[in-house]
C-alpha cells in the first residue's frame, strides 16, 4: 500500500510540474496552495521550492495562479480560462484525459486545432508539440499525470480518505477476530 501511495503522489508531483510548465500561464488553481503539494510530498520550504521550480518571489503559501491577467486572456481567447481547482469533480478524470488527447488539425479552428471531446474549443493544443518528440507512452504518461495533479486538486483529501479507509478495515478485522474468540468462550460452557 505505501509504495503505490508513493506512487500516486509521485504522478501527482509530476503532473503539478507539468501544470506550471505548460499549464499555469492561462489557468489557475485558486484553492490550492504550492504549501499543501509540498505537505503531500513530505517537503521542506527551501525543497518544495526546488523541486516544484518557485521563483524567488513566489511564497510556499501563494496559490497556484495564472500569469495571465484577465484581460489579456479576454483579448487573446475571447474568455478568461477556467480556474481548474475543481475541473475534474465537474467533468471527470476521464473526460479530461480524452480532451488533453483529443486534439486534432483543423484549419477553420482559431488556433488551427479542433477537439474530439469539445468541439471549437477556444484552448490551443499546448501539449501538442510534445507528441513530436515524446514516445507515444512518455506523453500518455505525461498527461495521466496532469490529470492526476488536477484530480487531487479537485479533491485533495482522497489520499488520506483512502489511507483511513484501509486502517478502519483493519480495525473491523481485529474486531470480528475479537468478537469471534469471545462468542467461543462463551459458548464452550453451553456445548
Amino acid at each position: 500500500m505505501a509504495d503505490s501511495q508513493s506512487d500516486e503522489v509521485q504522478h501527482i508531483v509530476q503532473g503539478s510540474i507539468t501544470f506550471r510548465q505548460y499549464c499555469s500561464g492561462c489557468h489557475s488553481i485558486q484553492r490550492q496552495s504550492y504549501e499543501d503539494l509540498a505537505r503531500l510530498a513530505g517537503w521542506n520550504d527551501k525543497a518544495a521550492k526546488k523541486q516544484l521550480m518557485l521563483s524567488s518571489s513566489t511564497q510556499i503559501t501563494d496559490r497556484n495562479l495564472s500569469a495571465l491577467p484577465d484581460e489579456s486572456a479576454k483579448a487573446s481567447f475571447g474568455i478568461v480560462p477556467p480556474d481548474l481547482s475543481l475541473y475534474v469533480t465537474q467533468h471527470g478524470s476521464e473526460y479530461l484525459y480524452h480532451f488533453l488527447t483529443g486534439f486534432y488539425p483543423d484549419q477553420h479552428a482559431r488556433f488551427g486545432v479542433n477537439n474530439k471531446v469539445a468541439r471549437n474549443t477556444l484552448m490551443p493544443d499546448i501539449l501538442g508539440p510534445l507528441q513530436n518528440i515524446m514516445s507515444k507512452e512518455s506523453y500518455h504518461k505525461l498527461v495521466s499525470e496532469l490529470v492526476s495533479y488536477l484530480s487531487y486538486t479537485s479533491d485533495p483529501s482522497t489520499i488520506d480518505r483512502e489511507g483511513v479507509g484501509v486502517g478502519v478495515l483493519v480495525f473491523l478485522s481485529l474486531l470480528l477476530a475479537l468478537c469471534w474468540l469471545l462468542k467461543k468462550e462463551y459458548w464452550r460452557d453451553v456445548e
